[in-house]
């Protein structure tokens, strides 16, 4: 329960976090399209393999959050 509930944490803050630097900084997001949807990508597919091939709870829950991280992208 604890895991979870420090997922869900991490997940809103990275989000936020992420809302906040496209704004602070959008130059950094302008004409690279398609490097940051590469990245994306390998993040959410690779996270969300990593997860399914888990049996621990907590690093399935951390790869699922590497998997939540990239469709902040």
């Amino acid at each position: 329960m604890t895991t979870a509930l420090i997922v869900g944490v991490v997940d809103i803050a990275e989000f936020s976090e992420l809302a906040g630097l496209r704004l602070a900084i959008p130059w950094a997001f302008d004409g690279y399209q398609a490097l940051w949807l590469t990245l994306a990508l390998a993040s959410m597919f690779g996270g969300a393999l990593l997860a399914l091939a888990q049996r621990d709870l907590k690093r399935m829950l951390a790869f699922s959050t590497i998997d939540d991280m990239a469709t902040c992208f």
